[in-house]
């Protein structure tokens, strides 16, 4: 949104984003402006935005960027469990153990998590995940979805049953 001085007084505004002009013209004072730009001028970490006027002064204001990002794969795997591990699990004398081991490269895990419809959100830095899913798993087959929020490794994905 640029607010300008005396609308007599100004000139072009021109936007650069990392160094790129994605926007070069005279704006209609206290009117949003909507920019498309090609999110291949982004860099991965930190963007600069600058702004330039040929004359006058702007005050650029209430500055957001929407990103139109394409849907991440999920990630589906299943595993069974007989009618007597099934059992076991029920009187709470064994329990299910879902365990993530991602590769440590420090960076945060984001992700969505769905355990036959039952969904939780992960958000860690660890390379290691486990969580007791014994309350949300059923006798025969069950499934595990994944649905990444930021880039993931995933070495390993265990299923274990406590014998």
């Amino acid at each position: 949104m640029p607010y300008c001085g005396l609308e007599k007084d100004i000139g072009v505004l021109d936007a650069f984003i990392n160094n790129r002009n994605v926007y070069s013209a005279v704006p209609v004072c206290d009117d949003p402006v909507k920019q498309p730009f090609s999110i291949n001028i982004l860099n991965s970490g930190e963007n600069n935005i600058v702004f330039k006027s040929s004359k006058g002064s702007y005050s650029i204001e209430q500055i957001r960027l929407e990103l139109e990002l394409e849907e991440t794969q999920k990630i589906v795997y299943y595993f069974e469990l007989n009618e007597s591990q099934f059992r076991n699990i029920t009187k709470e004398d064994k329990k299910v153990t879902l365990l993530i081991t991602f590769v440590d490269d420090d960076e945060e895990k984001k992700l969505d998590l769905s355990v036959n419809g039952h969904l939780t959100s992960i958000r860690q830095d660890e390379p290691k995940y486990s969580k007791d899913i014994s309350h949300w798993v059923e006798e025969g087959n069950n499934y595990i979805e994944l649905r990444p929020r930021t880039t993931l490794y995933i070495v390993k994905l265990e299923v274990k049953y406590e014998d």
